[in-house]
């Protein structure tokens, strides 16, 4: 998109475009352009990434979907990459927990991440991600094969013990015939049967959109039970790509 004769939106994807082009971007438009797309351009590598991250400081969206980088143009996005708001990281070639933790805490301005298919990632990066990105709207973790329900779980403030106390009374009022029935007063049973768990106002508090598709160690029970609590504020997809259905009957609007 051009705006007043400036350069500020470029999509090249699937193009064979080569760091001479991303070189010529940094020398040019490095003072205008905003938002890139490079995405499936795999002649492109660290060295030209590099150019252009420490040139064009008013980067908010940049797309490396499957181009040829690796752990040093992530370095880079750790250094230089502040301002970016929308960030796609699909299979990047040896990303780690160690490269990609201090990066989502380096984006405060994130509102949406893309970093499926990168099968060295766990349970440490997601959680950084979730505590440190407060911005973010929707997050893309398809085939994170290492991953599991962990990293989700805080999004529900006082689950565990909303959990707990059912299960407390649960198992008094099974041992009744052997107990004072009242040592479980009325007003605790009606505490516990009407209060719900609530969304974090912290942790994660604007996302609305997850997906999962292909990551098979996590729990759709944890899910859906998350999926109940937020109360049609966040969506999230299964390993099929199918909407999680609240566990507790809620209906689910659509997201924002």
């Amino acid at each position: 998109m051009l705006e007043h004769g400036l350069l500020h939106d470029l999509s090249l994807a699937e193009c064979a475009v080569t760091d001479v082009t991303l070189q010529n971007i940094a020398k040019f438009c490095f003072a205008s352009i905003k938002n890139l797309n490079f995405s499936w351009c795999e002649n492109i590598s660290n060295e030209g990434v590099t150019c252009l991250l420490e040139s064009c400081s008013g980067l908010e969206s940049l797309n490396l979907r499957q181009c040829e980088v690796s752990a040093q143009s992530v370095e880079m996005l750790t250094a230089f990459g502040g301002n970016i708001s929308y960030l796609g990281l699909c299979s990047i070639q040896d990303l780690t927990d160690k490269l990609s933790r201090p990066l989502v805490q380096s984006l405060k301005n994130l509102t949406f991440i893309d970093l499926s298919w990168n099968c060295l990632l766990t349970d440490e990066t997601l959680s950084a991600l979730m505590i440190s990105c407060v911005m973010l709207r929707e997050t893309v973790l398809a085939g994170l094969k290492r991953i599991s329900s962990k990293p989700f779980l805080p999004i529900i403030s006082g689950l565990s013990e909303w959990k707990a106390k059912r299960e407390s009374i649960r198992r008094r009022l099974q041992k009744r015939s052997e107990i004072n029935t009242r040592d479980i007063g009325a007003q605790e049973v009606l505490d516990t049967a009407f209060y719900l768990p609530y969304r974090s106002l912290h942790y994660a508090p604007n996302l609305w959109k997850i997906d999962l598709s292909f990551s098979d160690k996590v729990n759709d029970t944890h899910l859906a039970e998350i999926v109940s609590v937020c109360r049609g504020t966040l969506a999230i997809d299964d390993y099929y790509s199918m909407p999680i259905k609240p566990r507790w009957g809620v209906t689910l609007p659509n997201c924002p």
